[in-house]
This record gives C-alpha cells, structure tokens and sequence, in this order.
C-alpha cells in the first residue's frame, strides 16, 4: 500500500500532462477538411486566369490605350496596295500621324506624322483630320493630311500628302507646307501649262501690326513623275500688301483654292 500511495501522485501528474500535450497538438495540427482562407483562394501572380465566356483567346487582353484619340477614319482602296483602313490619331505626348492599316489583315503599310504634338497641359488640344483627293495629273487617290495647333492669336497650319506609287504607300511631300490662318494649301494643277504640284502661301511680318495688310509668300513645290514626290521649285512674293492670302496669290497670276475650305471640322477656325 505504500508503494502504491508513493506511485499515485506520479501516474495522476503523468496522465494530465498528457492530456495537456494532446489538447495542444489538436490546436496546432490543421484540420484536413476545413475550408480555405480567402488568401488560399487568390492565383499566384504568375498563374493564367481562367477563361471567362467573354475571352477569345488565352493571351492577356492589353489594356485600352486612353490617351490616343481616333480623329477621323475610313477604308480607301489604292492601286497596287488593296483596301486600306485610314486613321487620324491624336495621342498625347506624341505627333499627330496618319496610320494606314491592310483592311484585311490589319498589318500597318506607312504612318505619316504631321504637326505638333497633344500635351496634357494643352488647352485647346492639335487636331488632324485627312481628305481623300482625285486629282488628274497626281496619284490617284491622294490623302491630304492637314493639322491645325490653336495658339493665342493665331493658329499653325501643316499639310503632307500621301499616295501608291509602284505598289507600295508612301509619303509624298518631301518637305510638309506650312501656314499661318492667313496661309492656304493647294494640290493640283498649277494653271498656265506650269505643270502639277503643291503649293503653301502665307504673309510676311513688317512693321504693321497682326491684322494690318501684309506682303504674300508662295512656295510652289511641282510634282515630279521620276521621283514621286512633290519637289521644291520656287518661291514668289508680293510687292503689295493685302488683307486676303487668295487676292494676294492671284495678284502673282495663281487662282487656287484652298484645300482647307474642303475640311467642314475647320470652317469656323481660321
């Protein structure tokens, strides 16, 4: 009997610290079915998300580009070339351009880049807008591109020409025209037997004050069959002063309209 009251206290202190450790291990050990957390349910960063009814592909969808603005757009066939998708982008941060897409397998055949650029801080933001030309005499169709950046008192003005020759896309005006409100554009027939070309005009700053009548420069550029492109040939100016670029123009023998006056979004800009 004493040998047993001796053992009680230990075996008793033994089978509490057992059940001591048993009750501990049960807290830590994870119970195999229990639901995941919220974390155990996200994808690790690098996995491919499933697909939704919506996905076309397996690829990630690039994200919309929000700073490009598509200004104009259409489909115009060119000999040699096929249906060409046409588009005037705005996007800020760079030059306006002109992308000329393959309409059937959207590959990209020429970008033409005319004007300035859009800047977030621009209050009134450069525009590019584009016509298609049938000219005799010229590459047919030719798209004119003319790009307008609004300033304070006045606005700046810039045109480039883009056409086929032997099958392939190409810009055509060497050198972009370039004018003030006061300017003008023209493609086309020169008159007088002079042959085709481009032609900018614009005055000339005196001692006169903005609105005052001014002298007249007109920078012809004639087309030229071999090369394909519109080269520099000379440059006239007017003895008088006027307050309209057209009368100043036709006093050097030269009756051309200006090819902005085709453009309805810049009727109300210069």
């Amino acid at each position: 009997m004493k040998r047993l009251a001796a053992r009680l206290p230990v075996a008793l202190a033994t089978f509490f610290i057992s059940l001591l450790v048993t009750a501990a291990l049960t807290r830590v050990a994870p119970k195999t079915n229990a639901p995941a957390s919220s974390c155990d349910k996200l994808p690790a960063t690098n996995a491919t998300p499933a697909a939704t009814p919506d996905a076309v592909s397996s690829e990630p969808t690039p994200p919309a580009d929000k700073t490009t603005r598509i200004s104009q757009q259409a489909v115009v066939t060119f000999p040699g070339v096929g249906r060409v998708s046409v588009s005037a982008l705005e996007t800020l941060g760079e030059g306006l351009r002109l992308e000329f897409h393959d309409a059937s397998t959207g590959n990209l055949l020429e970008t033409a880049y005319v004007g300035g650029s859009a800047e977030a801080d621009d209050i009134v933001k450069p525009l590019i807008k584009f016509r298609v030309l049938h000219v005799e005499g010229l590459p047919d169709p030719l798209v004119v591109a003319v790009t307008v950046s609004p300033g304070g008192s006045d606005c700046r003005w810039e045109s480039a020409a883009v056409g086929a020759v032997d099958g392939k896309l190409v810009e055509l005006t060497r050198e972009h025209l370039e004018a003030f409100d006061e300017g003008g554009f023209y493609y086309g027939d020169l008159g007088r037997g002079r042959g085709f070309g481009a032609v900018s005009w614009d005055f000339i700053w005196g001692d006169e004050s903005h609105i005052s009548p001014h002298q007249y420069e007109l920078k012809i550029y004639k087309w030229n069959p071999k090369t394909a492109s519109f080269e520099w040939h000379q440059v006239l100016r007017t003895r008088e002063k006027f307050e309209d670029g057209e009368k100043a123009i036709r006093s050097l023998g030269f009756d051309l309209r200006d090819v902005r006056r085709s453009f309805p979004d810049f009727k109300d800009l210069y």
